[in-house]
This record gives C-alpha cells, structure tokens and sequence, in this order.
C-alpha cells in the first residue's frame, strides 16, 4: 500500500510539472513552428491561386484578349493568342509592341523571377518547315520587346522556339491553326532542394510587394462557399461595423481564401484599434464558419525596413491569435511560417486540449489471470492534450499525454470457481506521435494507473487446483504500453466543423500489487472527436 501510494503522488508531481511548465512557456507568447495537423494547407498553391487572380484581373484591365493562366505544378503559364506577326517573320509591329507593353505590366509582379518565352506555329499541309526556327524568332523578339520596357532584365528571360510540335488544337481548321499559333510565357519557382526548413517561394512571391499585416484566412470548403462566406461577412459589417464586407474572396485547390489587406498600424508598430476590431471580427466570423480556420500573416511592400514589417506582422498574428476565436497553433506568421501557441494554463486551458475518444475494448489475460477468467470486453473512454511548443519539422506536435478510464467484464474460466470478473480502471499515459504518410498517425504509448479488480466466487472444491481469492474486491496498480494506429480526420466533418478520426490501438498490461499478481494483451477500436 505505501509503494502505491508514493508511486501515485510521483505520477502527479511529474504531470502537474509538465503542465505548469506549459503555462510557463505559454505566457512567453513566442510563435514556433508548427502546422495543424488535423489539415495540412498547401499554402503554395494557395498563393499560386492567389497570384493567378491577380494576373487575370490585371490582364482584363489592361484590356489583353485571348491572354489564359494555368497552374501546372509549381508553374505559372501565360498563354497569350493575340500576337500577331507578319506572315514567314519575327518583325514586331507597333500593334504587337503595344499588347507586349501591356502584357510585361500585367506581369510586373514577377519581374526578380525568370521567364521562359516559348514561341509555337501551327502545321499547315505541304510546308515541310516545322517551324521551329521561326517560332524561335518570333520568342526571341518578344522577350526583346518586354526587356525594352524596362521591366524585366533581359537576362532573365530565355527564349524558345518550339515549332509546331506541341499543339493545342486541330491543325485541319482555320481556328484551330489559330489557337496553335501562341506564345506561352512558363514562371516557374525555383527552389533550394536542399534547404533545411520548408520554403515559402510562391507566399513570398504574393506577399512581398504587399502591405504589412496582408492577411490571408482559410476556410474549408466543405463546410460553406465563397458566396457564403461573403453573405456571412456582409452581414458581420452591418452587425458590428466592422469594414470587412468587401475584402476579396477567392475558391482556390486547398479551400476558401480571405485576403484581409487594410491593415494600419502605430508608430510603435501596433495595429491601430480600428483594425484591431476588423481583424478581430474577420476572424471570428471564419471561426464561426469552420473552427479550424487558418490565418496566415505578410507583406513586405510598405516603405518601411524589413525588421518592422517583420514586427507588425508578429503584433497582427498576436492579435488574432489571443483575441479572435481562431487558435494560436492556426495563427501563421512570415515566411517559415511560424505559429503562436499562447494563453495562460487556466484561462486558456483549451488551447492545449487535443481530443476525447470513445472506444470498444477487449482484454486477453495471460499468467495468473488465466486460472480464473477469459476473454474480458467493454469500453472505455480517454481526453488527450499536446504540448504545441514541441514539434517535427513537418508541423505535427508529437508530444500527447492523456487521462483514460475503462471498464471491462471477463468471461470466466469453466473450471474455475470465479463466476463474475468486472474491472474498472484508469491509466495516465504518455506517446510521441509520428506522421506517416498523408493519412495515418502512429504514436506509442506507455502509461501507470491502476485497477479495481470486483469478483463474484463460489466455494472452491479443491483449494489445490485454484488460486485462493481473498474477498470480493482489490486494487492493484498498472503498467501499460499501447501503439496507437489513428487515420487522420479530414475526410469526416461535422456539421459545426468538429472532425471525428477512428483508431485501433493494441496493448500490452502489467497488474501488481504487493506481488506480481498478472498480464493481458489489450486492444482498442474507437473513434476521436478532435477539438
């Protein structure tokens, strides 16, 4: 009994160690990397459809006809019809000059990248030349013509002929040879393969000629539309005033995207009250909608040093993350992107909560447990937390503790005397996650608690062929160690945005008191709804 008692008390010195250290780290409202693992954003291609947006309005300004964008990978395509040469030559004429000018506008954002001009023909019967010369003239004198302007370096644009050999239309008809005659322009990212941390090449690309504290909201797509987004926003503005009912909304691969970009901010770098009230609304108009909605905090594009511009972003994302609805581990700052996990241990106890599970259990005792009993099955419950401090490279904050109970009947053994077996029990365990692969999640676990043991027994015949059982009831202590297979929670969602994930998660258990008393093999099949 003193041995389970000292061993109690150490369990909970160490758990209420760990989560005064949690609060402690809390308070310091530092951002560390980290991405919600429940859905991963491809913030890439997110941007990429931002920027996509962009060229299409810029295009329609600048009145550019027969101009498409497509995304194809990581690349951005321009495919421009509208060009017209004379005919067997490269000779830019002043009406081709004119959309060249008007097409390196549209494309002045990306004037640091490089640019890919590829030139293409169509096939006409009974000419024998493929056209690839020619196209490759042609590409030449466009990428001349956008450097003349000024705006991109001609150095940084390579010039291609590729003939008639990618068409995009039939070359029997007239329109189709039409549609054949093009020139795509390809901007491509341009990565570091081996760079430590992930990169940002296309959010940078989006934000940087940006306003300071440019923000960027995401809502899933599966739980409203982007007219419904913005029914909802209007409706905020006229609720509580708030300016936010005309920000630009955008359907993009990931999910809905919100651009939130009429941040002001003090001289000591604060966001003024004005947009502290909008952004705080905005957020929690999204969080309304989709509870795991994202925020992510740029822009380099004011004249102001790079080391403030990093700080309003940081004092924005500070903003969202402790006054909106919307999590501190789903409030993204910069280029890393770094995430806040803020909050004191009792007022913001939540932010640290992870899931509640329900599950079937079933029990196969071995040892000294086998004289007596056999299959045991029930159910059990569990509430897990994380530490979001810690984390893979990846984003999954690996680091679980959690606090389950259980209870169990066993069937007993024919030849035993035990008639009835009933166990109720607690374990407080510990696991480190592991990512594998886009869909599962596998973490380890071992934990201590213990179990009440209540026995229904007859008069044994012969005291020799059976362990003894003293009284109907008994305590002993537990040691557990559990691999938990989950699948990931994106393809279940609730109607208010809670996500639900199933998982099996065999077992191995040790029960002792005084002596060594027994041990089962355990497993579990449930399902986890996810804070």
């Amino acid at each position: 009994m003193k041995k389970t008692r000292f061993l109690a008390r150490v369990c909970t010195a160490v758990t209420l160690a760990v989560f005064a250290a949690q609060g402690a780290w809390a308070q310091q409202a530092t951002p560390v990397l980290l991405v919600d693992e429940h859905r991963p954003y491809d913030w890439e291609a997110v941007s990429l459809a931002l920027l996509v947006s962009e060229v299409e309005t810029a295009a329609a300004e600048e009145g550019l006809e027969d101009l498409a964008v497509e995304v194809v990978g990581n690349t951005i395509n321009i495919i421009y019809r509208d060009l017209q040469f004379p005919a067997d030559s490269p000779e830019i004429t002043p009406e081709t000059e004119d959309k060249i000018n008007g097409l390196a506008r549209v494309l002045q954002r990306f004037s640091n990248r490089n640019l890919l001009v590829e030139g293409h023909t169509a096939q006409v019967d009974g000419d024998d030349d493929d056209g690839t010369l020619l196209s490759g003239q042609r590409a030449n004198a466009v990428a001349d013509t956008m450097a003349a302007t000024g705006i991109f370096l001609r150095t940084m644009i390579s010039a291609e002929g590729r003939g008639e050999f990618f068409p995009i239309a039939d070359n029997d008809t007239e329109e189709g040879r039409a549609l054949n005659r093009r020139v795509e322009i390809s901007i491509a990212d341009q990565v570091d393969e081996g760079a430590a941390a992930p990169q940002s090449v296309w959010w940078k690309q989006y934000t940087d000629t940006r306003a300071a504290g440019t923000t960027v909201f995401m809502v899933d797509s599966a739980l409203s539309s982007v007219a419904g987004v913005r029914e909802a926003l209007v409706q905020e503005q006229e609720r509580s005033g708030a300016a936010i009912g005309d920000l630009p909304v955008f359907q993009t691969s990931e999910g809905i995207a919100v651009i939130y970009d009429q941040a002001e901010f003090t001289e000591q770098d604060r966001p003024t009250p004005v947009t502290q009230h909008e952004i705080t609304r905005l957020a929690d108009t999204l969080a309304e909608i989709d509870r795991r909605a994202q925020a992510r905090v740029g822009g380099f594009g004011d004249d102001v040093p790079e080391e403030q511009s990093s700080e309003r972003h940081y004092q924005l994302g500070l903003q969202i993350a402790t006054q909106s609805e919307i999590r501190p581990s789903s409030t993204l700052v910069g280029d890393e992107p770094l995430a806040f996990s803020l909050g004191g241990l009792c007022e913001d106890s939540a932010r640290f909560f992870h899931s509640i599970e329900l599950s079937a259990n079933g029990s196969f005792p071995v040892g000294r447990y086998r004289e007596f009993s056999n299959l045991g099955i029930g159910a059990g419950a569990r509430l897990e937390v994380l530490i979001p401090q810690v984390q893979h490279r990846s984003g999954l904050a690996p680091i679980r503790f959690g606090l389950g109970v259980e209870g169990l009947y066993h069937f007993p053994e024919d030849t035993s005397s035990v008639t009835d077996l009933w166990e109720f029990g607690w374990m407080l365990s510990g696991g480190y996650a592991l990512s594998v692969g886009r869909l599962f999640i596998v973490t380890p676990h071992i934990g201590y608690g213990g179990t009440v043991h209540v026995l229904s027994n007859t008069q044994e015949e012969d005291p020799q062929t059976f362990t003894e059982v003293n009284g109907e009831s008994y305590y002993s202590q537990t040691l557990g160690v559990e691999l938990d297979l989950a699948l990931r929670p994106e393809a279940w969602v609730l109607e208010n945005g809670s996500r639900i994930g199933v998982f099996l998660r065999p077992g191995y258990r040790v029960f002792f008191d005084d002596d060594y008393l027994g041990h089962s093999i355990t497993a579990k099949l449930g399902a986890r709804f996810y804070f």
